[in-house]
C-alpha cells in the first residue's frame, strides 16, 4: 500500500456540486491533483492519503472530540 502524508499547507479543500474535494500539490508548479470525497465534510490538518491496490484512495485525518 502506498501512502502520502500532506500537511495543511500542501492542499486545499472545497465543496463543489455537493461533494467535498481535496486538491493536493502536484509535481509541477501550479499543478493540483483533485481527489473527490464522499459527502460534504471538509478534512483539515495533516492528511494521510492511502492509495489502495484496486485504485481507490482513502484519506485519514484527526477529528477533535466534542
Amino acid at each position: 500500500m502506498n501512502r502520502i502524508v500532506a500537511d495543511a499547507g500542501s492542499y486545499i479543500t472545497k465543496v463543489w456540486h455537493g461533494r467535498a474535494w481535496v486538491y493536493l500539490q502536484g509535481l509541477e508548479r501550479g499543478q493540483r491533483i483533485a481527489i473527490p470525497l464522499k459527502g460534504t465534510h471538509l478534512p483539515s490538518g495533516t492528511l494521510r492519503i492511502l492509495l489502495q491496490p484496486n485504485g481507490q484512495v482513502e484519506i485519514h485525518y484527526a477529528v477533535d472530540e466534542e
